[in-house]
């Protein structure tokens, strides 16, 4: 059959849940497609806007158009199919879609997992429902018509199918929908016919190339057939099994196998492609039969005993094995029944997740209890699942108040209902610690849901209690060691006390050398006399174990402590004039041997004991009772090759009668010390200043005064606080520096002092202050001091505090030679505060600049001419052991360039003789050079020239070089620089004198054949120039034009020394002074035909010739002639003498170079 969908819909697809649903403009065509029928008609009826079912899915429409086409009779013409869904289109309101759901016969919805048994004849379809160690079979509709059997769940179509059983139909396949309700198919071509009295009761559908085919097998004694039912076509071929197979009453499909199992308690594996046929003896100690038997989605088969009604979950591992694994997985309460028959709906995968929590720690003989949580992480609906957790053998009397829960010989087994995406559930187990119990409880939760799990991982969870937390290590505790092994927390205040731990050595042994491990696991001991035993006490299981021996120790051993660097227990004691100490690895349970020695201080009985800080240094309290050997001192690089080692004292310790047998620092900060009276005491004292703050009398459990207690430890790390010196640089090469901390009473092994040339951190023991013991809350002063002729001054100080154990943190930082650190609060760790001053030499570098003519320097306030090239030269000289970093010279040009060109390109810089660098040219009127390194004790030279200005005539070129250098925030300035940064030369001011005259056109004109002279003084004397010379131009003599650029500013008379031929010479000198700003001015009473006049800009003074005139000889015509002339001439002038002298004054402004007169 063919099923031609088309029209305007909202959509298709095909799932199994819903083999259609429309959407808009689509047009499909889906051969084979099995529709809702009722005998030969086929209608599909589409509601538009409504819904229509389809495989129980919900289809949406919009002018829907469905044409159902298939061979052979139509009840009603198709043409009246159309127009009844025509007639419905326009019976439903467009703006009102209709919700639909599935219906009684509709196929099952496969997203829900679902265990169908079907029971008794006529046949009723039941769900079998998880609960709480329960299941319960619900109703599934209305009892059948008739009876049926062999059932499957059908992935293709989602419907069970069967086979009917009466004594007549038995070959007929029957489907089963929702509701229970049952559509009789017709009988099966090819299946064969049971013989009289059986039925067909075994049936499971295969998955894969054959989802759509029923497997089937029928009642009776050992059988070979099969029947593999293509349910969409009703035709059946037959399978022979090469061995018999008794009556299963169920099988199910797994793996491309048939299963299922007898009632002798054995299951079979049938290949339908080979016939082959395998069987295993199970294991459930079950004889029943199984007449309904599913497959869960999580892969393991199911199976409901007829009898008891009890089900079981079977798990199989390795199933295509040639050995298959099988597994009870649970096993839960059902109904009974005598004719049962079942299938499953596998459902979506389902994430089920289970976190199990309880005590870290735990308590012999006491309660505990564990809670479960199990959650649902989707993407499906969990239909049940089995929670196990074999429970640690320790754990007594255990129960579950959680409802489906047992506990059964130590095993919690839960069967429990299902759980909706993202629900939890919790369980709860309680028991008893047996009193004997030690070690780790540790065990594991594991979830098993129905359905298959695609997150495996967070199926189990585990969970583990220790013996005990642990020495306790808290701030009011130390621990102390009986020699006969008891291990005692000792309240620091009070003396009291309690047992935590025991060395259980032998009644013979002494214990002593006590040391905790940091996290307060373990413990050891020694014994102190004797063969040299170490034991182990392990917290977690509550258990002291022998871990070796020291065999090299020869003298007794009462000094032990943990080196948290290297994890070694070391243990010590005194021969002769030294303390000894061994080492014992606790891994590899052997002695290391001796590893260092360290002299005792003075003679007399010696005690004592050792603690390691967290960088592997040995504090050793020395002691025997007087003031003098009393101490406590550190060892800050303990060698392991034996060798005889120093200590630096740290502290003098009172009370000074004491003998100190053990030591252990306190989260306080403070050194506990144990003496050795015959009622021991706990002693509180400073470790800065030795002196004791406090002491209680140590207390037995019971109350009583103790006197067996021979060696302290803690879990405490003390904090300690060094100084040292970083030198980025010597300003000197001979310069040193002391550190030193003080302040609370330290006064020992508190100073380093430099030395050598070295640069950057100085780490010699030598060097270093310290480390001293830094108590928690003190404040402490670190200063440095100059030493070896070093200056303070040529440094740039800073200092900051860090602590190393902290993730390096900052805890205190400042500038100059002292400041102050105030340790970190206590921890049982510590802190480790090193304080660093870091000194940067300051450099000294100085400026000097020089202007230069050629390879000439020229001095201040030298004469330049324009046109020349001036060459200035800056050089940068760094007089110190310390190289000057990013170095910039300045060179401000504003008062140069006005009167000169920068010659491009010329600016280079040479750093230490090295090659030159090009400069950039001047930005504007800077020239700034890029940023370089001044090194140590060279200089750096920055040259560049400029070209004075042709008409740069009286004035001055004057620049400043300045520079910086420094990191930023700590600038570097050269030293002061006053006029050797500067220089400033001048150019001259010209002196120019002009002879002009009339030509014959009568224009006033330059004229040459005149030389001039200047003197200094009025009459007299020797010239100061003689001659002027004459001004060029371009390499020409200007006519009429002299020119001098050798005066000064002062006061200087200008002499005509030849005149042109028929012209007077000028009657007298000319007075003029030069000014100091180059201005020149004519003095009071200069005759009238000499002017000042500008000249090409510059001011000029201007001479205008006088014709000489003939007197008659004596004898001749007279003298009247003469003065009738001159009568013209005084006529003629007075009429002409306002034009003559307004001609002479414009040519006075005017630069003639015409011809001569």
């Amino acid at each position: 059959m063919t099923a031609l969908v088309s029209g305007t819909f909202s959509g298709v697809t095909k799932t199994r849940q819903s083999p259609l649903s429309v959407g808009t403009g689509c047009s499909l065509a889906f051969p084979g497609t099995r529709w809702e029928r009722s005998r030969d008609t086929r209608v599909l009826w589409l509601t538009p806007l409504g819904a229509s079912r389809i495989w129980g899915g919900t289809v949406r429409a919009s002018r829907d158009i469905v044409a159902l086409d298939r061979p052979g009779s139509w009840r009603r013409p198709l043409s009246l199919v159309v127009i009844a869904i025509l007639m419905s289109v326009a019976l439903v309101p467009l703006s009102r879609p209709l919700q639909a759901s599935a219906a009684p016969g509709d196929p099952f919805d496969p997203n829900v997992p679902t265990v169908f048994v079907a029971q008794d004849v006529p046949t009723r379809l039941y769900a079998a429902q998880q609960t709480a160690g329960s299941v319960g079979f619900t109703p599934i509709g209305a009892t059948a018509a008739i009876g049926y059997n062999a059932i499957g769940f059908n992935t293709t179509d989602n419907y069970l199918y069967g086979v009917q059983r009466d004594t007549v139909n038995r070959t007929t396949l029957i489907r089963i929908g929702q509701g229970g309700v049952i559509t009789s198919l017709g009988a099966i071509s090819g299946l064969a016919t049971p013989p009289a009295g059986q039925i067909y009761n075994e049936g499971a559908f295969g998955q894969g190339a054959t989802a759509g085919v029923l497997y089937v097998r029928y009642t009776g004694g050992a059988g070979t057939y099969i029947g593999a039912i293509n349910v969409a076509t009703r035709t059946a071929t037959g399978i022979t099994l090469q061995a018999a197979v008794p009556n299963l009453s169920d099988i199910v499909w797994k793996d491309g196998f048939l299963w299922g199992v007898s009632q002798a308690d054995r299951i079979y594996r049938m290949n339908p492609v080979t016939g082959q046929v395998s069987s295993w003896a199970l294991g459930l100690g079950v004889s029943a039969a199984f007449g309904a038997q599913w497959l869960y989605g999580n892969g393991n088969i199911g199976l409901s005993d007829n009898t008891t009604g009890n089900i079981y979950q079977v798990a199989i591992a390795n199933p295509t094995a040639a050995t298959p694994t099988f597994t009870l997985v649970s096993t839960t309460t059902g109904p009974a029944s005598g004719n049962n028959d079942g299938t499953a709906i596998p459902g979506l995968d389902v994430d089920l997740g289970i976190v199990k929590t309880g005590p870290a720690v735990y308590t012999a003989g006491a309660a505990i209890t564990y809670t479960l949580t199990v959650t649902n992480n989707g993407p499906g609906v969990s239909s049940g699942y089995q929670v196990t957790d074999t429970l640690p053998a320790g754990i007594t009397g255990a129960s579950s108040p959680t409802a489906g829960c047992t506990v059964v010989t130590g095993i919690l087994r839960c069967a429990l209902a299902g759980l909706a995406v993202g629900a939890t559930r919790t369980i709860t187990v309680n028991g008893t610690v047996a009193a004997s119990t030690t070690g780790l409880l540790t065990n594991t939760a594991r979830v098993i849901g129905n359905e298959r799990d695609p997150n495996p991982s967070n199926d189990q969870s585990t969970t583990t209690a220790a013996f005990s937390a642990g020495f306790r290590c808290t701030a009011d505790v130390v621990y102390g060691l009986n020699t006969s092994g008891a291990v005692l927390a000792i309240n620091r205040a009070t003396g009291a006390s309690v047992q935590e731990g025991f060395f259980p050595a032998g009644g013979s042994a002494l214990m002593n050398s006590l040391a905790i491990t940091a996290d307060g696991r373990y413990a050891y001991a020694a014994s102190q006399s004797g063969t040299k035993n170490v034991y182990r006490y392990d917290t977690t299981t509550g258990v002291a174990s022998l871990a070796g021996t020291i065999p090299e120790a020869t003298f007794n051993l009462f000094m032990g402590a943990v080196n948290p660097v290297n994890g070694l227990y070391y243990i010590g004691g005194v021969s002769g004039t030294e303390y000894v100490f061994f080492a014992f690895d606790p891994v590899a349970n052997t002695s290391l041997g001796l590893q260092f020695r360290v002299a005792v201080p003075t003679a007399g009985g010696a005690n004592g004991d050792l603690v390691f800080d967290s960088q592997g240094r040995a504090f050793i309290v020395m002691s025997n009772g007087t003031a003098a050997g009393n101490r406590l001192v550190v060892v800050d690089s303990p060698p392991s090759n034996g060798s005889l080692v120093g200590s630096r004292l740290l502290a003098n310790l009172a009370p000074a009668s004491a003998q100190f047998q053990g030591i252990a620092f306190g989260s306080d900060g403070y050194l506990y010390t144990q003496h050795t009276a015959a009622t021991r005491v706990l002693s509180r004292v400073d470790p800065n200043s030795g002196a004791q703050v406090s002491s209680a009398t140590i207390l037995n459990p019971n109350g009583t005064n103790n006197t067996l207690v021979s060696d302290l430890s803690s879990c405490t790390l003390n904090s300690t606080l060094t100084l040292r010196k970083d030198l980025v640089g010597r300003y000197a090469t001979g310069d040193q520096f002391t550190v030193t901390i003080t302040g609370n009473g330290v006064a020992s092994g508190n100073t380093g002092t430099t030395s050598g040339t070295s640069t950057g951190l100085q780490t010699a023991a030598s060097a270093t202050a310290g480390a001293v013991v830094g108590v928690p809350g003190r404040t402490y002063t670190i200063t440095e001091t100059p030493s070896g002729g070093a200056v303070l001054a040529n440094y740039r100080t800073t200092w900051e505090c860090r602590d190393s154990l902290n993730g390096n943190a900052l805890v205190a930082s400042g500038s100059g030679a002292s400041g102050s650190v105030t340790m970190p609060l206590g921890s049982n760790t510590g802190s480790h505060i090193v304080c660093v001053f870091t000194n940067t030499p300051i450099p000294t570098w100085t400026l000097a600049k020089q202007a230069l003519r050629g390879a000439d320097p020229l001095a201040a306030g030298a004469r330049v001419q324009p046109g020349e090239v001036i060459t200035y030269r800056v050089t940068a000289t760094n007089a110190s052991a310390v190289p000057v970093s990013a170095t910039v010279l300045t060179d401000d040009l504003s008062d140069v360039l006005d009167d000169a060109t920068f010659v491009a390109g010329s600016a280079q810089l040479v750093i230490a003789g090295g090659p030159p660098v090009a400069e950039p040219d001047p930005v504007g009127t800077q020239l700034t050079t890029a940023s370089f390194t001044l090194p140590a004790s060279s200089s750096a030279v920055l040259t560049y020239r400029v070209t004075v200005a042709a008409d740069a005539w009286s004035s001055t070129l004057r620049n400043v070089v300045t520079g910086n250098a420094g990191a930023p925030g700590q600038p570097t300035p050269p030293q002061p620089c006053t006029t050797a940064c500067t220089t400033s030369q001048v150019t001259p001011t010209p002196v120019q004198v002009q002879k002009v005259g009339e030509a014959s056109t009568g224009a006033v004109v330059p004229m040459d054949g005149s030389s001039w002279a200047i003197f200094s003084a009025a009459t007299g004397g020797t010239a100061v120039v003689d001659p002027v010379p004459a001004a060029v131009s371009g390499g020409t003599p200007v006519t009429g034009l002299f020119r001098d650029v050798t005066l000064t500013a002062g006061t200087y008379w200008l002499e005509e020394t030849r005149a042109l031929d028929g012209f007077a010479l000028l009657a007298g000198r000319v007075p003029f002074t030069v000014a100091a700003d180059g201005t020149i001015t004519l003095d009071a009473g200069v005759s009238s035909n000499v002017q000042l006049v500008d000249v090409d800009g510059i001011r000029t003074i201007r001479v205008e010739d006088v014709p000489a005139l003939d007197l008659p000889d004596a004898g001749g015509p007279g003298t009247a002639w003469i003065y009738l002339i001159g009568l013209t001439l005084l006529l003629a002038g007075t009429t002409a003498g306002t034009l003559n002298l307004a001609r002479r004054r414009r040519a006075l402004a005017v630069t003639s170079r015409g011809p001569r007169a």
